[in-house]
C-alpha cells in the first residue's frame, strides 16, 4: 500500500509530535527517584526543578526555594 504526498506528511508531523511529547515527558514530568528508590538527585532533577518553578511562576503560585525539590520527593512517594 503506497501513501499519498499528503498522507506521509501527515504521518510524519504526527511522528514528530509524538517524539516530543514523549520526549518532554520523559525529561520534565517522570518521577525518576521512583525507579531508583532513593531521593537523590539524577540527571534530571535541575532541569525538573527549573520546569516546575517556570510553571508555577506562570500559573502565578509561590513557593520557597526548597519546595520544588520536595514537590519531587512528594510526587515520587504519590506514585509508589
Amino acid at each position: 500500500m503506497s501513501l499519498s504526498p499528503q498522507a506521509l506528511r501527515n504521518w510524519k508531523l504526527a511522528t514528530i509530535v509524538s517524539t516530543a511529547f514523549i520526549g518532554f515527558h520523559t525529561v520534565f514530568r517522570t518521577p525518576y527517584a521512583v525507579e531508583s528508590r532513593t531521593q537523590d538527585k539524577h540527571v534530571f532533577t535541575d532541569a525538573q526543578e527549573w520546569y516546575n518553578r517556570k510553571w508555577d511562576e506562570a500559573l502565578g503560585v509561590r513557593r520557597d526555594a526548597s519546595a520544588s525539590s520536595d514537590n519531587i520527593k512528594r510526587r515520587a512517594q504519590d506514585v509508589r
